[in-house]
């Protein structure tokens, strides 16, 4: 039943770095049951980062459903 199911966290990653010395890295991490957000400059609570997700969502969902450039995994 789909009212138990609730998003807990999503983490966005991104190579950091140049040519063959890039590596994947955590970007930007919105941990909803933990009640906090984490970039590359610290952990933070959640409501410091309403901004910030309003663009992810917003550039993610335009990029899901005009590229589809990505994997989406859900686990239960």
């Amino acid at each position: 039943m789909l009212d138990n199911n609730h998003l807990r966290q999503i983490i966005y990653f991104s190579y950091v770095g140049i040519g063959p010395f890039a590596e994947l890295a955590k970007d930007l991490d919105f941990d909803f049951q933990a009640g906090v957000f984490q970039n590359l400059h610290g952990l933070f609570p959640i409501e410091i980062a309403l901004g910030i997700y309003q663009i992810w969502e917003g550039n993610f969902l335009h990029f899901w459903f005009a590229l589809s450039p990505y994997k989406v995994t859900v686990f239960e």
